[in-house]
């Protein structure tokens, strides 16, 4: 008898896809405004998110280098700089 060996895959959860929709859209809001410069308030205010949430998900963007923070807050794309 011969063993199958089994993967195992990751599903992502509803929400895990709902935010990488809102990543995509922000993304897609700063590949077709490049020097968009937004605060995090104009930010969730243009995408209709809490915030605390969009200030979060644009820091994430921060760590992958699609934007840059810059001092007085705002966030900007990292491909014009």
């Amino acid at each position: 008898m011969t063993e199958r060996a089994w993967t195992t895959y990751r599903v992502a959860s509803p929400s895990e896809r709902t935010l990488g929709l809102v990543v995509d859209r922000i993304k897609t809001q700063y590949g077709e405004a490049p020097a968009l410069a937004l605060t995090p308030r104009q930010a969730a205010r243009l995408l209709e998110l809490d915030e605390r949430v969009c200030e979060g998900l644009l820091e994430g963007l921060v760590a992958s280098e699609f934007l840059y923070r810059g001092p007085a807050g705002r966030f900007y794309c990292s491909h014009i700089i």
